[in-house]
């Protein structure tokens, strides 16, 4: 009877260590995967942001007072919950903008030397054609 206590507690202990990390696999692969999806997916964005106020000035939209296209622009990136970083139109209706935004994570964002790694920085340029 004592050899089956003593084994059981070894299999107890194992499956406990396996469950801890499993857990501490989990947190990093979730940080992982969150700061991958906010980097691709604000590159995505200021693209859509860019060709938007780009469609408004081939519209009408004077491109020589570009305040109401940066209002735009700040606007739609708070939306999907960006920040404006940059924002210029040249004169010949060539927009440059920059975004900023804050992945959502467990522990990146919880530790100093490291929490500059969940904030992605995403540029996007459209050249006027016409």
């Amino acid at each position: 009877m004592g050899v089956w206590r003593d084994e059981s507690g070894l299999i107890v202990s194992w499956i406990v260590r396996l469950a801890l990390f499993f857990a501490a696999l989990a947190v990093v692969l979730f940080d992982a995967g969150s700061i991958a999806v906010n980097f691709f997916t604000l590159d995505a964005i200021a693209d859509d942001i860019a060709t938007q106020i780009s469609a408004d000035t081939v519209t009408g939209e004077s491109f020589f007072n570009p305040q109401p296209l940066e209002d735009q622009a700040r606007e739609l990136a708070r939306r999907n919950g960006a920040r404006l970083v940059r924002f210029e139109v040249t004169r010949d209706g060539d927009i440059s903008l920059s975004l900023r935004r804050r992945a959502s994570t467990l522990i990146v964002s919880r530790i100093p030397a490291i929490e500059d790694w969940a904030r992605a920085t995403a540029d996007a340029s459209i050249r006027n054609t016409e």
